[in-house]
C-alpha cells in the first residue's frame, strides 16, 4: 500500500511538471508572445516568444514568429516558413502586415526598393544555410536599391513599434533629369510620424546627390520704345497742337514720353516732361519760344535701372533646404528682378504762329513734337537649381533610436548657376516739330526715350548636403554608440551675377554628421 501510494504521488507530481513546463514556455500553436511591452507582436498566452530584436534572446528565433525570406532558396508561392521561404523582401512585408509581424532575412542581397509600414519589423543576420541560424552583424541582409531612396518607413494601420536590425542598406546615385529639385539619395528615410523606430547594427549608406541644373535665361529682351508723336506745323489750324504723349502700359514702372507744345500767335508753350516723373533724370520738357528767344527741344529720357540680381541660396536658415514628405528639397537659387522701363523723353518747345504770315483763318505757330517711349525692361535670369543631397538616414518622425549603426554618405551634387538676364529695349526716338512758314520757324523735337534696364541675374544654386543625419526641428534621435559617421563633399555652388558673387552665388554644400532641417 506504501509502495502504491509513492507511484501515485510521483505520478502526479510528473503530471505538475508537466503542465508547468507547457505554460512556462508557451508551446501553444499560432501563439507569438513577445518579449517587450514596446514591439514584436502576438499576445500573452502561451505561444513562442517573439523578440523585438533577435539579438536580445539565446537560441535561436522561434519559426512562427515572423516571416522567413531568402533571395537564393525562396519562392514568393511559398507560405513564408523556414522550410518554404519567400523570395522578395517586399512580399514578406506584405505577408508580415496582417500576419506575425516581423520578417527575418538571410545573410543575402537584395535589388529591391522598400516602403515599410509601421506594424512591420525588419531583420537580417540569418544564416540559412545553417538551419536559419542567427549570426548577426556576420550576416548582414543587404539591400542595395536601384532608387535614389532604398527604404522608406511609413504610417501603417497599427501603431506598433517597429525594429531595423543587422542590415547593410545603399541606395543609388541620383542623376541629373528635369524637375523643380535635383534628386538626392537616401538611404533610409522615415517619410511619416510613426511610433519609434529602432535602429541595430545596420550600415546605412547613401550614394551621390545629382547636379542642379544652370537657372533658364531671360526669355525676352525688353520691347522697344515706340517714337514720338510730329507736332502740327505752323499755318495748319488756329491752334497748333504738340505731338500727343505715348503711354507703353504694358513696361513696369509706366513709361510715357512728355506731351509737344502748343502754339498759336499767342502761346508757343513749353513741352512736357517724360514719365516716370522723379524716378530718374532726364526726359525734361523742351521750353517754348515764350519763354526764350528761341524753343528748345525735349531732353533724352533716362535709361531704366537694371533689375536686381538674384540671391544665391544658402545652407540654413528659413531659406535653408527643408525635409517634406517627397524627401530632401533644396531651395533653389532666386531669380532676377526685371528690369526697369526707360524714362519717356520730354516733349518738345513751340514756336509762335503769326496772322500776318499765315493769314487769320490758321494762325496757328509750329508745335513741338512728343517725347519717345522708353524702352521696356530686360527680363530676368532664373535661379540656378540647388544640387542633391547625399543623406544616410532622414526623418520626420520622434524619438527614433540608432545604435551600433554605420553611415556613410556620397558626394553632394553641384549647384547650377544662375541664369543670364536680357537687355532692355531701345528708347523710340522723340517726335518731330512741326514744320515752320515764312519766318515762323519749326518747331522743336521731343527727345528720345530711354532704354529700358538689363534684367538681373539669376542667383545660384547651392550645392547639395552630405550629411549623415537629418531630422525636422525638435526631433533629433538618440544615437547611441558605438556609431561611425563618414561623409563626403558637399557640392559646389553655383555661380551668380559675376560682380557680386558674394552674394548671388549659392553656398558649397554642408557637409557634417547631423543637421537640423525646416518643415
Amino acid at each position: 500500500m506504501a509502495d502504491m501510494n509513492k507511484r501515485l504521488s510521483w505520478a502526479i507530481g510528473v503530471v505538475v511538471l508537466v503542465l508547468f513546463i507547457s505554460g512556462a514556455v508557451g508551446c501553444g500553436p499560432g501563439d507569438t508572445s513577445t518579449t517587450g511591452d514596446t514591439g514584436g507582436s502576438g499576445g500573452s498566452g502561451g505561444g513562442p516568444v517573439c523578440p523585438d530584436d533577435p539579438a536580445d534572446v539565446d537560441g535561436a528565433v522561434p519559426e512562427a514568429c515572423g516571416i522567413w525570406v531568402s533571395a537564393g532558396l525562396g519562392n514568393d508561392a511559398n507560405d513564408g516558413t523556414q522550410a518554404a521561404p519567400v523570395a522578395t523582401l517586399t512580399h514578406a512585408i506584405d505577408l508580415a502586415k496582417t500576419g506575425p509581424r516581423h520578417v527575418y532575412a538571410c545573410g543575402e542581397t537584395w535589388t529591391e526598393t522598400l516602403m515599410v509600414p509601421e506594424e512591420v519589423s525588419l531583420h537580417g543576420g540569418f544564416d540559412c544555410d545553417e538551419g536559419w541560424a542567427y549570426k548577426g552583424k556576420e550576416k548582414r541582409a543587404m539591400l542595395a536599391s536601384p532608387s535614389t531612396i532604398a527604404l522608406t518607413w511609413i504610417s501603417g494601420e497599427d501603431p506598433t513599434r517597429p525594429f531595423f536590425t543587422d542590415f547593410y542598406v545603399e541606395s543609388a546615385d541620383a542623376v541629373q533629369e528635369p524637375g523643380l529639385h535635383a534628386a538626392s539619395s537616401i538611404a533610409v528615410f522615415v517619410r511619416d510620424t510613426i511610433p519609434p523606430l529602432t535602429v541595430r547594427r545596420c550600415e546605412l549608406v547613401a550614394g551621390d546627390g545629382a547636379d542642379g541644373f544652370d537657372g533658364e535665361p531671360g526669355k525676352l529682351p525688353g520691347a522697344a520704345g515706340a517714337p514720338g508723336n510730329d507736332g502740327d506745323g505752323a499755318c495748319s489750324a488756329p491752334l497748333s497742337l504738340g505731338g500727343a504723349a505715348l503711354e507703353a502700359e504694358a513696361c513696369f514702372p509706366k513709361s510715357k514720353g512728355g506731351a509737344g507744345g502748343d502754339a498759336s500767335p499767342a502761346i508757343a508753350e513749353n513741352g512736357e516732361p517724360g514719365e516716370p516723373a522723379g524716378e530718374l533724370p532726364g526726359g525734361e520738357g523742351g521750353v517754348g519760344e515764350a519763354l526764350g528767344p528761341t524753343c528748345t527741344p525735349g531732353s533724352p529720357g533716362a535709361e531704366g535701372a537694371e533689375g536686381e540680381f538674384g540671391l544665391g541660396d544658402v545652407n540654413s536658415g528659413f531659406f535653408g533646404p527643408s525635409l517634406q514628405s517627397s524627401g530632401y528639397s533644396p531651395r533653389n537659387g532666386r531669380d532676377g528682378d526685371s528690369g526697369r522701363a526707360g524714362q519717356g523723353g520730354g516733349g518738345g518747345g513751340a514756336r509762335f504762329g503769326s496772322a500776318a504770315v499765315c493769314g487769320a483763318a490758321s494762325p496757328g505757330g509750329a508745335a513741338g513734337g512728343s517725347g519717345g517711349l522708353g524702352g521696356c525692361g530686360g527680363e530676368p535670369g532664373r535661379g540656378g537649381q540647388s544640387g542633391g543631397a547625399s543623406l544616410a538616414f532622414a526623418t520626420r518622425s520622434n524619438n527614433n533610436v540608432l545604435q551600433d549603426v554605420i553611415f556613410r554618405t556620397g558626394n553632394g551634387g553641384k549647384g547650377g548657376d544662375g541664369g543670364a538676364p536680357q537687355p532692355g529695349g531701345k528708347g523710340g526716338p522723340g517726335g518731330k516739330g512741326g514744320a515752320g512758314a515764312g519766318s515762323i520757324a519749326p518747331g522743336c523735337d521731343g527727345g528720345p526715350g530711354g532704354n529700358g534696364g538689363k534684367g538681373g541675374w539669376g542667383g545660384g544654386g547651392i550645392g547639395g548636403w552630405s550629411v549623415c543625419v537629418v531630422y525636422l526641428k525638435q526631433l533629433r534621435p538618440s544615437i547611441l554608440e558605438p556609431y561611425e559617421f563618414h561623409f563626403g563633399n558637399g557640392g559646389e555652388g553655383g555661380l551668380g551675377d559675376l560682380n557680386h558673387l558674394q552674394t548671388s552665388s549659392g553656398n558649397i554644400g554642408r557637409t557634417d554628421q547631423e543637421a537640423t532641417l525646416n518643415d
